[in-house]
């Protein structure tokens, strides 16, 4: 009885060291797990996102977890929970101003000032330019010649314009502050009003305007690049224009969250953004239509940086909701 006593007390002994050595050997890969988990907060489309991640740990021999942002949380409410950071360059602004990143080690030479922080907190890494979308045969009619500027459509009487509202979206409201910073208010305000008498109705949504365009409904559409670029293909009926004089643009940025200890591996991260033309070939790959900043050279191309128009002046929800109710009050339901 002693002896079956006796196994029973070895076999539990055995039982409880296996058990506490298998538990052992689990938390620590949760806890390995854990420490080489990336917490990303990104405003770029998931699967873009996802897929340039996966390429940079493909091409830089590097292995890590990422995990995305649960819905419902907000960069300006949960900051402290992230690592790498992807948002619109206005809230990178914000956030650094209220010493919510981390700063980066290294300038990225390259850029102009106007598309990294000063102190840098945030570094630009795609941008997307409000472009023209022109229907082939009222090209035609009219000339490619006098469709390459803002000025030449406000010089045309008898075009049809169709644009998305600009008090609907974020992203028309970029491009009225982008526009506005830099041409001025007056400025800006007397050229939408020129083009306002030439848009029969403002669009909800933003297919309609290409989609008008397309049908010849519209001569023009004022959109950004990104919502158009999916549709380009070799018998499209319309083509995009880069206006001549510059495009307002709505810049995103990467940066580090405060609270991260990740810093070293978001730097390589976004210096691979910043710098790699591999990001090109993923983003164009998905049909996006995003510019990344390698595929512009930017120290080689001197004017690029006049070229790009940016919100540097209203940089608060409260300076945004101003300008809107400026243009609404001033140009939307202004007389005609």
């Amino acid at each position: 009885m002693i002896k079956h006593k006796s196994w029973l007390l070895l076999l539990l002994f055995f039982i409880c060291f296996w058990f506490l050595r298998f538990d052992s050997i689990q938390t620590g890969s949760v806890n390995a797990a854990t420490e080489n988990t990336i917490k990303v907060y990104s405003v770029l489309p998931e699967d873009l996102t996802r897929a340039l991640l996966n390429e940079y740990q493909e091409k830089t021999k590097t292995k890590f977890v990422y995990k995305f942002a649960d819905k419902g949380q907000t960069i300006s409410a949960d900051w402290e929970g992230f690592d790498l950071i992807i948002a619109p360059r206005e809230t990178m602004i914000n956030l650094s101003s209220d010493g919510k990143l981390l700063k980066q080690d290294s300038r990225k030479e390259n850029l102009p000032l106007a598309l990294q922080d000063a102190e840098g907190y945030w570094t630009s890494v795609c941008y997307d330019p409000y472009v023209f979308l022109v229907n082939y045969a009222y090209s035609r009619r009219v000339g490619q010649k006098n469709l390459l500027s803002w000025k030449d459509i406000a010089k045309q009487n008898d075009i049809v314009i169709s644009m998305e509202e600009l008090s609907g979206t974020p992203e028309m409201r970029y491009f009225l502050t982008a526009l506005a910073s830099k041409q001025g208010e007056e400025e800006t305000f007397s050229f939408l009003k020129n083009i306002n008498k030439k848009i029969p109705q403002y669009a909800k949504f933003a297919i309609s305007p290409i989609r008008l365009t397309t049908i010849g409904e519209a001569d023009l559409a004022i959109t950004s690049r990104n919502k158009v670029i999916k549709y380009i293909e070799n018998d499209f009926p319309a083509y995009i224009v880069e206006p001549s004089e510059g495009f307002p643009a709505q810049v995103f940025a990467a940066g580090i969250g405060k609270a991260s200890t990740k810093r070293d591996s978001c730097e390589k991260i976004i210096s691979w953004l910043v710098n790699a033309e591999d990001v090109i070939i993923v983003t164009e790959k998905l049909g996006y239509g995003y510019l990344f900043i390698s595929q512009n050279k930017f120290e080689n191309e001197a004017n690029r940086e006049s070229l790009l128009w940016v919100n540097d002046k209203y940089l608060t929800d409260e300076k945004r909701t101003e300008l809107v109710e400026k243009w609404l009050q001033n140009v939307r339901f202004a007389d005609k």
